[in-house]
Order: C-alpha cells, then sequence, then structure tokens
C-alpha cells in the first residue's frame, strides 16, 4: 500500500468518525476527494473518465441515493 493509499484510509476513518459532527464530516469529505484527486494524479487517471465510468457504473446498477445496495452479486 502506497502512501496515498495510506492517507486515503485515514481520511475515511476519519469521515466516518465524524459521523455526528456535519460540519467535521463535511472537511473530511473535502479531504477524502482531494486525496482521491492526488491519486488521479500519481496515476495518470483523467478525472473525466473516471465520471464517465461512475456514471456508467450507476446507470447499469442504480445509485445510492435511497441508501439501499446491493451486497452480494452472482
Amino acid at each position: 500500500m502506497d502512501a496515498l493509499e495510506k492517507k486515503l484510509l485515514e481520511e475515511v476513518h476519519e469521515f466516518l468518525s465524524a459521523r455526528d459532527n456535519d460540519e467535521n464530516a463535511q472537511y473530511e469529505l473535502a479531504d477524502i476527494l482531494e486525496v482521491i484527486d492526488a491519486i488521479c494524479v500519481a496515476r495518470k487517471f483523467s478525472k473525466e473518465n473516471i465520471f464517465d465510468k461512475k456514471l456508467k457504473k450507476k446507470d447499469e446498477n442504480g445509485g445510492f441515493e435511497k441508501r439501499f445496495f446491493l451486497v452480494q452479486k452472482d
């Protein structure tokens, strides 16, 4: 695991710890997005391509707006 992957996990844990404080949770989400941006640069991923893949998966599998998600897919 490289430094950015470790940082991403750290920020996710901080976000989860801030679940009872909306202001802190928003700052932690901002930190997560910052790390994701850095990962995209480091791995030469286009953010537009990642976004397109996100939309494709949402179209194929649905989103999480209703807080429902598939536990297992056969």
